[in-house]
């Protein structure tokens, strides 16, 4: 689970500069690991 969010953040932050942008990119990729949970 952790490994996945550190990618999704790593992936997010390589998308966007932008904060806001890498947080809701980074939910929508989490959104379905949560779920299982």
């Amino acid at each position: 689970m952790a490994v996945e969010l550190a990618t999704a953040r790593r992936i997010a932050e390589r998308v966007t500069r932008s904060p806001d942008e890498s947080v809701r990119l980074l939910g929508i990729i989490a959104a379905p690991f949560i779920k299982i949970l």
